[in-house]
């Protein structure tokens, strides 16, 4: 978390409220100001706001003390969610049958688009349907938009847009293209691991998270079903990747990758 202010309400004030809202995040100290490059650095004031102690390991950039217009800087981190697994090396993949039966952690809808609501839908894809029937929260039939074959998840109750220049709405799902459906980053960024039934759970110790954050390929369970595997790390969803024969393909957003 970062801003170009010193307002204290803006910067521990956040933090604080944050906190409170998410006990599950907690602030991690961010540099060691003592150390050779860190001259100018301070610590964050959290007495300022009544913040808790661990607040003080966010960073004031004051622009008097080093280049640059100054900055405050925060490092969180987010427990690890129910579930989430803190695997080594190997890749784990979940394929557990009562789930991908809709009988386990994640609630798949089949039959949610019935023939009324596809027949209404005409510019939507079986294929896309097909997918969206998988995902473990609703994803309602009278919210979706298509623009150019990408498909919109918007928001109820929207005003109208018209005469706007709109550069960004609603929840991007995934382009409709002949004969399938691809998902989109968004959809797997909004994800819990547990909403959608075929995930593969990399290690943050391991490499097979680094590969796969540079677009390259990693081993796979040879029995993985066909069709797109969700990526996670640590428990939680990173993006897309594509099974076929026990062969990847990695999905993950070319303009993502890591360098």
């Amino acid at each position: 978390y970062s801003t170009c202010t010193f307002s204290v309400e803006e910067d521990e004030g956040t933090l604080k409220w944050l906190l409170e809202q998410y006990p599950e995040m907690h602030v991690l100290e961010t540099a060691d100001i003592n150390a050779p490059g860190f001259e100018g650095f301070v610590h964050a004031r959290p007495e300022l706001a009544g913040a808790p102690e661990e607040i003080k390991g966010a960073l004031r950039l004051y622009p008097h003390r080093i280049k640059g217009e100054g900055h405050f800087v925060a490092l969180l981190k987010k427990d690890g969610g129910e579930g989430a697994d803190t695997a080594d090396e190997a890749t784990c993949i979940t394929k557990d049958e009562d789930v991908l039966a809709g009988k386990g952690s994640v609630s798949v809808f089949k039959n949610r688009y019935d023939e009324r609501v596809r027949k209404q839908k005409k510019n939507i894809s079986a294929e896309a349907f097909d997918f969206f029937e998988q995902i473990g929260f609703e994803i309602p039939a009278d919210l979706l938009e298509v623009r150019d074959e990408r498909i919109f998840m918007m928001p109820r109750d929207i005003p109208s847009l018209g005469g706007l220049r709109i550069m960004r709405s609603g929840l991007l799902l995934g382009e409709m293209k002949k004969g399938r459906f691809e998902p989109s980053q968004a959809l797997a960024c909004a994800l819990n691991a547990s909403e959608y039934p075929i995930r593969i759970d990399l290690s943050s110790e391991g490499t097979d998270v680094i590969r796969y954050l540079k677009c390259e390929s990693i081993e796979i369970p040879e029995d993985t079903p066909d069709g797109y595997v969700l990526v996670c790390c640590d428990g939680f969803a990173l993006g897309w990747g594509k099974a076929a024969g026990g062969r990847f393909k990695n999905k993950y957003l070319p303009g993502w990758r890591m360098m």
